[in-house]
This record gives C-alpha cells, structure tokens and sequence, in this order.
C-alpha cells in the first residue's frame, strides 16, 4: 500500500527539486543559496525515495521466488 505512494512522493519530489535547482542555477540572481539547498535537499530526498522503493520491490519479488 505505501510502496506506490513512496513511488510518488519520490517522483514528485525529484521533479519539484530538479524545478527549483534550474532556477537557482540558471535564475537571474545567483545568491539564491535557500532555493538552491532545498532544491538540492528534494532532488535527495526523492531520489533516495525512488531507490528504496526499487530495492524494496526487488527484495519482495525474491522472497516470493523463495517462498512461492
């Protein structure tokens, strides 16, 4: 039940992250430093997200080959 809603939160993090570093970087003003952490603080955040998503379902999928 969690699984896919990590899924999205990650997603959704990672792009809102992504968003708000390319406006830090490549904004008019680059003493942005707030933007630019938590930015870079969401793109982490939803990476990590996304990857214990994958390896929870990896795990999952071997314990049901093992466990049929």
């Amino acid at each position: 039940m969690l699984g896919p809603l990590r899924l999205f939160v990650g997603i959704v993090c990672l792009l809102i992250g992504a968003g708000l570093l390319y406006d830090a970087l490549w904004g008019p003003d680059f003493s942005q430093s707030t933007i630019l952490i938590g930015g870079a603080v969401l793109f982490v955040l939803g990476l990590m997200s996304i990857y214990f998503f994958s390896k929870d379902r990896i795990e999952l999928r071997k314990y049901f080959k093992q466990n049929g």
